[in-house]
């Protein structure tokens, strides 16, 4: 099961000094096991959204068992969002986070 934290879009200056000029929205979820809020061990979903010419292309990543507490996970949920982590990046930031922890 998850629950959406929150999404941003990728700053369009940003994405025109990399030669990009299509907008890229990037979504972050909360997921558990269905019916296992009260012992949940939780994982973090990264979807990210380009929109290229009227299609969308979806590039997604779920991490597994990140962290049993709520409040670490709504922490470390705050710094990818804030800073418009990717999926191809989460894995590496994610640890990072729960290493300065």
């Amino acid at each position: 099961m998850k629950t959406f934290y929150g999404d941003t879009y990728i700053n369009k200056e940003d994405l025109k000094e990399i030669g990009i000029n299509y907008p890229i929205k990037i979504e972050y979820y909360k997921t558990y096991k269905k019916g296992d809020i009260e012992n949940a061990t939780y994982g973090i979903e990264i979807v990210k959204r380009s929109y290229l010419e009227g299609n969308t292309n979806i590039e997604k990543r779920t991490i597994k068992n990140v962290n049993k507490n709520d409040h670490i996970i709504n922490k470390i949920l705050k710094v990818l969002k804030e800073n418009a982590v990717t999926p191809i990046s989460a894995q590496e930031v994610i640890d990072d986070l729960l290493y300065a922890n």
